[in-house]
């Protein structure tokens, strides 16, 4: 990018309470669109549906309390379910015609994902940040998950990352110099 004097960013995306925030609807209508079959299912609600939780701080443990959405952090099964929801984020940017990557060896890139992590790779303009944002904020209303924007950041890259951005960022993102 530095040699051709392209413009290009990565967004790095912190979602807030990524596993406690997945909507348990959300979640079933991932598992069936992906017709693991309904005993598949039953197993997996098993693990998450009905159940209570409570606290020990000091060696006191609260009273019990009806958990009601989310997946358990430190459970094996939760990132796996993590990623099956937010793959559908990500199919939906990766799709998405107004939102445009970047180019690396005539392969045009928009995201990298690991588990919660989320790194988009997007051309530098202000109307494709805008873009993802949008999605996000519908992808909020039906999954549950929510930026977190205190802890997203934006690398500038290329011709960008010299010139400096020449917009506003939305939603006080924090820019990486």
């Amino acid at each position: 990018m530095e040699e051709n004097d392209e413009e290009g960013m990565l967004f790095k995306i912190d979602y807030e309470k990524a596993y406690d925030r997945l909507e348990w609807s959300f979640i079933d209508k991932e598992l069936d669109c992906l017709n693991l079959g309904k005993s598949f299912k039953r197993r997996i609600k098993i693990f998450y549906r009905d159940i209570s939780s409570s606290v020990i701080n000091n060696g006191w443990a609260t009273k019990s309390f009806k958990i009601s959405r989310g997946v358990r952090q430190g459970c094996p099964l939760s990132p796996y379910l993590f990623i099956l929801c937010a793959k559908i984020f990500s199919s939906i940017i990766t799709k998405e015609p107004l939102i445009a990557g970047i180019n690396v060896n005539e392969n045009n890139i928009k995201k990298s994902q690991l588990a919660e992590d989320t790194t988009h790779f997007l051309d530098g303009k202000l109307n494709t940040l805008e873009k993802v944002l949008s999605i996000m904020e519908e992808f909020k209303i039906v999954s549950g998950l929510k930026a977190n924007y205190d802890k997203c950041e934006i690398a500038p890259l290329g011709a960008l990352r010299r010139l400096g951005l020449n917009y506003t960022v939305p939603n006080n993102i924090r820019i990486i110099k």
